[in-house]
């Protein structure tokens, strides 16, 4: 049976050696402690505050957060592998740099979030609040922004300047106003996405699926592959 910590007290004498594994954390408030540089392996975090705790440099491992309140938090070239974020509030949380691979983030609200140069693989937003979030120069490789069990995608205004997308799944996002300046898309699907307003300038979209996509005329004009200006 795993063990289970319900205070912060708990938790900081568990984790004097920078590991925490194999556990359940639960109804603590964390706001205090500093996970950076840990190893953080198969813990659960349900109903836990951790409003602008550092995960900077730390590595997560199968770990999930349900119903966390993660607003502000540092994951500053963190590595997430097989983690979820579930049913959490994740407003302005900060991926800058982070490697996230295998992750699930459903139900959650990542309003404002930066995931400013991180690299995505085979990552899953589902029902997600991704509005004004930023993946300026990210890497997002095999991933999905859409699921046909929840509602798609929130990402108006969201910023993909300068980012490189590799079948990315966007079918249906709302995507008004979004930055796809300077842009590497390729094998995107953006079936029935709302791209009104957005902006393409240097953009480069490679078989890219955008049927009954909602755009202005002008943007149409990168179903030919050729650069948008």
């Amino acid at each position: 049976m795993e063990s289970v910590y319900e205070s912060v007290h708990d938790v900081r004498d568990k984790c004097r050696g920078q590991v925490l594994e194999g556990c359940l954390v639960q109804r603590a408030d964390l706001g205090v402690l500093d996970f950076s540089e840990f190893v953080l392996d198969r813990v659960a975090f349900k109903s836990v505050g951790l409003v602008g705790v550092r995960f900077s440099r730390t590595l997560l491992l199968a770990n999930s957060f349900t119903g966390a309140q993660l607003r502000k938090a540092a994951f500053h070239g963190a590595q997430l592998r097989s983690t979820s974020i579930l049913n959490s509030e994740a407003i302005e949380a900060d991926f800058e740099g982070a490697a996230i691979e295998g992750c699930k983030f459903f139900d959650s609200r990542f309003a404002n979030a930066r995931f400013v140069e991180a690299h995505l693989l085979n990552c899953r937003f589902g029902g997600a609040d991704l509005h004004g979030a930023t993946f300026e120069r990210a890497t997002i490789m095999h991933s999905q922004f859409s699921d046909s069990r929840m509602v798609n995608a929130q990402m108006s205004g969201v910023s993909f300047r300068g980012a490189v997308l590799v079948d990315v799944d966007l079918q249906g996002a709302n995507l008004y106003g979004a930055d796809f300046r300077d842009a590497l898309v390729v094998k995107a699907d953006l079936r029935d996405a709302n791209l009104m307003n957005a902006r393409f300038e240097g953009a480069t979209f490679v078989e890219t699926s955008t049927e009954r996509a909602d755009m202005e005329p002008a943007a149409r004009a990168l179903l030919s592959g050729r650069r948008a200006s």
